[in-house]
């Protein structure tokens, strides 16, 4: 596939696949109950097309779209810090588990202190 080399063929096409797109994105909102925007420029920029058709309704999806991006940034880093928290708390949890293992266990006993070698 290749750019249309006659200009006036290339508006032609543009204009008829933007319809089609147009319908596409219709259907696929209408159909699914989503909410969906559509963004088309012309390659010299001259032209440009949006669906939603009513401007308002363009900037509230996008702005919608950005909130719930920068919502999910927040949740990784936030994500992010929970990890590492957990992580230093489970290191801090082991190394109190070898301690209480040692107060529990001991592997030396002072009460042995008091027998002498010559009784065995």
């Amino acid at each position: 596939m290749k750019p249309i080399e006659c200009k006036r063929r290339g508006k032609s096409v543009f204009s008829n696949r933007l319809k089609g797109l147009k319908k596409k994105i219709f259907e696929l909102s209408t159909l699914c109950g989503t909410d969906a925007v559509m963004v088309c420029v012309s390659s010299d920029g001259d032209h440009f097309e949006t669906w939603p058709d009513k401007g308002s309704e363009v900037v509230r999806i996008i702005k919608r779209y950005k909130d719930k991006k920068e919502s999910v940034k927040n949740n990784e880093d936030i994500a992010s810090l929970y990890e590492k928290k957990v992580k230093n708390l489970q290191q801090k949890l082991d190394q109190k588990r070898i301690e209480n293992a040692g107060l529990l266990y001991p592997s030396r006993d002072d009460r042995l202190d008091n027998f002498s070698q010559d009784c065995c």
